[in-house]
Parts: C-alpha cells; sequence; structure tokens
C-alpha cells in the first residue's frame, strides 16, 4: 500500500510540474465545446425559426413586385433587402461567393401575376445561389419564394372570379408551374446542383493536411530527447537548415494526400454507388491552394514542436488547437448553417482559407487566379511560423 501511495505522489508532483500539460488537458477542450456549441447553434434554429437575409435586384419595379417583396417580409423566412448591384453584378457575386443567395424579379411578373395564363418567357423569380450553401438553404429559400409568389397568384385569381368558385385558370397557381426557379452559379455561369462529395471531400482534406502536425511535432521532440538536436548543433548547423530540411518531405506527404484523397472522391465513391467528384478544370489552382495549406500546416507543426517540451504536449495541443480550427473554419460545421455572428469568426481559421480555396476550384469552378489570395495568406501564414519556430529553437540552443 506504501509503495502505491508513493507512486501515486510521484505521478501528482510530476503533473504539478507540468502545468503547461494540464492548461492544454483542461483549458483548450472548453474552448472547443465553446466554439463548437455556438457553431452549431445556428444549424439546430435554422428548422426552427431561421431568417434567411436576401439581396433583391427588382427589374420589374411594379407593385406586383413590391407586394411580393412584403409577402415575403411578412412570412419571417426571408428578410428581402435591396442590392446595390444590377442583376448581372448580382449574378457574379454570387459567382465567386461574395454573396450566398440573390432574387431577381423580372420584367413581366406583374403582368403574369394579373392575368390569368401561364408564364411563356421563362423563370420570371430567379433565386441565385453560390454552390457552396447547403441543400436545406436553398430548400427554404425557394419553398419561401415560391408560397409567397402561389399565395398572391391565387388571391388574384380568386379576387378576378366573378362567383364563389375557382377559375379554371387557377391551375397557373400551382406550385408546378410558378416561374420560380434556383440557379447554382460558378465562374463560368450556372452549375448543377452540388453533390455530398464536393462538400465533404474539401472540408477533410484541408483538416487532414493540418494534421501532419502530430508526426512532424513527435518525430521532433523525440530527436531532441534522444540527442540529436544536440549533435547538429555541436556540427554548428543552423536552426534555419534543421527545419528547412523537415519541410519538403512534409510538404510531399501532403500533397500526396491532396492527390488521394481528390482521387478517392473522383473515381473509389463512384465506384462503391457514391456521387462522384467534380475535380474543376483548373490542375494548377489545385496544386497552388494545395500548396499554400501544406506550407502553412508544416509551419505551423514546425512552430508547435519548437515551443512543446514533451510529446504529450505536443499531440495534445496540436490535436485540439487542429479541432477548434475545424470548427471555426467550417470543416466540421458548414459555414452556411452557422448563426451570423459566429460567420464572421470563420476567417481567422487558416482552414477556412484552404477550404474556401479549394470551394473556388472545386465548386465555383474559378481559376487559378481565384485561389491567389487564398494560397497568398496561407503561404504568409505558414513563413510567420516558420520564422517563429526559428527563433524559438535557436533560443531553446
Amino acid at each position: 500500500m506504501r509503495r502505491l501511495l508513493t507512486s501515486v505522489d510521484k505521478e501528482l508532483r510530476v503533473l504539478r510540474r507540468d502545468w503547461q500539460g494540464l492548461m492544454v488537458l483542461f483549458v483548450l477542450p472548453a474552448l472547443f465545446i465553446l466554439i463548437m456549441s455556438l457553431a452549431l447553434q445556428g444549424s439546430f434554429q435554422e428548422r426552427l425559426s431561421d431568417t434567411i437575409a436576401v439581396p433583391v435586384v427588382d427589374q420589374d419595379q411594379t407593385p406586383a413586385s413590391q407586394l411580393l417583396l412584403k409577402e415575403l417580409r411578412d412570412n419571417g423566412t426571408v428578410v428581402p433587402k435591396a442590392s446595390t448591384l444590377e442583376a448581372a453584378g448580382l449574378e457574379r457575386a454570387v459567382a465567386a461567393g461574395d454573396q450566398r443567395f440573390g432574387i431577381v424579379i423580372r420584367q413581366g411578373y406583374g403582368r403574369w401575376l394579373n392575368s390569368d395564363g401561364d408564364s411563356d418567357g421563362g423563370p420570371l423569380v430567379q433565386i441565385l445561389a453560390e454552390p457552396a450553401v447547403t441543400a436545406f438553404r436553398r430548400a427554404a429559400l425557394e419553398t419561401a419564394v415560391a408560397r409567397a409568389v402561389q399565395t398572391l397568384r391565387v388571391e388574384r385569381l380568386f379576387a378576378s372570379s366573378p362567383g364563389f368558385g375557382m377559375p379554371a385558370s387557377a391551375a397557373g397557381g400551382q406550385a408546378t408551374q410558378l416561374p420560380v426557379a434556383v440557379r447554382v452559379l460558378g465562374a463560368g455561369g450556372e452549375v448543377s446542383m452540388p453533390n455530398a462529395v464536393q462538400q465533404n471531400v474539401p472540408a477533410w482534406l484541408v483538416f487532414a493536411m493540418f494534421f501532419v502536425v502530430i508526426p512532424i511535432s513527435t518525430v521532433f521532440i523525440v530527436e531532441r530527447q534522444q540527442g540529436s538536436m544536440q549533435r547538429l548543433r555541436l556540427m554548428n548547423v543552423p536552426p534555419g537548415i534543421v527545419l528547412g530540411g523537415k519541410i519538403l518531405p512534409y510538404y510531399l506527404v501532403n500533397m500526396a494526400q491532396m492527390v488521394i484523397m481528390l482521387l478517392v472522391g473522383a473515381w473509389l465513391v463512384p465506384m462503391l454507388g457514391g456521387d462522384r467528384l467534380d475535380l474543376g478544370g483548373s490542375p494548377f489552382g489545385l496544386w497552388l491552394i494545395g500548396s499554400g495549406t501544406s506550407l502553412a500546416a508544416v509551419g505551423y507543426a514546425l512552430l508547435v514542436s519548437a515551443v512543446a517540451g514533451t510529446t504529450v504536449q505536443a499531440t495534445t495541443f496540436a490535436g485540439v488547437t487542429n479541432l477548434v480550427m475545424g470548427a471555426v473554419g467550417g470543416v466540421m460545421v458548414p459555414k452556411a448553417v452557422m448563426s451570423p455572428s459566429v460567420q464572421a469568426f470563420t476567417v481567422l481559421s487558416p482552414m477556412s482559407w484552404g477550404l474556401e480555396g479549394f470551394w473556388d476550384i472545386l465548386l465555383r469552378k474559378q481559376g487559378w487566379t481565384a485561389v491567389l489570395p487564398e494560397a497568398g495568406a496561407l503561404a504568409a501564414v505558414g513563413l510567420v511560423c516558420l520564422f517563429l519556430a526559428s527563433r524559438v529553437f535557436q533560443g531553446k540552443r
């Protein structure tokens, strides 16, 4: 019994000395719970009382179109707001991901609403959506707009009927014949609805690339504990060479991850009966955003390795911070279902930048120039982390 108590006392002494490890075990999980709870709040509330703010371009400019906007506001699901852009400008903003949704009321909507026939000029109320939004959001917006149009249509048909019966032309009030359509827009114009693979592969690809921090930190700290770093110091090897020698191997690991996961989505998943991942039309753009993400991930991993004192600290801290960055950046919870207050913080996560870059190529069908801002920002983060890691490593030596 005495030996057991002595062993327990020894472990408690070790824990008291490793206060950084204790902080990792208690503070970071609490932070992760807080972030995930706030991020998931939107996904649970949207099915009950969610509102979607949507910019509207009213080309019809008739009392009928104003009545439609009023009906949408009264319904509570859609909050229409006048767009400062023309219809073409709003389409470009949605295609680029600057706007999630948009509504364009075409000329002729008022004539159709006050007539007894069907629309023969195509969709008069167009709902614009960018590919990264969830199917639930698109369906909710389409349902709200179609319901408002149908309600106004039926009211007008009843008002124009001389008796109490519904006129034969009331068939135009059926939802299947309403001039309402959803257009999912990419760089080349209208694109097909994104499937589950296109939504999930980029997210988990970015998440997996950042988890290179665990093997890097483990190898780095083990080498330091075994004296390899001491021998390199005695050989006058600069810290930049020591850190730089780890960049290329793990960069190649990250790029192999990217290729394998993209091929799984494009070939293996369809073979098993799932949806196929469309790889877009810019392999160079994929390489750019993949390289930027890899540099940020490797730089962050080396910084953690230089700061952490033990493998437990490094792996625990790295794992939890990756989960936090994934939760904030829209990997675990799509940004489209987050509340607006939480969406504002997604820009703080480098994973969000990588995810947007991959979506530019895979979902929005844009070219390599579209990913330059995200790839540049990720590369800058990686270089800053490498600089800090070098300074910390030099200080410890």
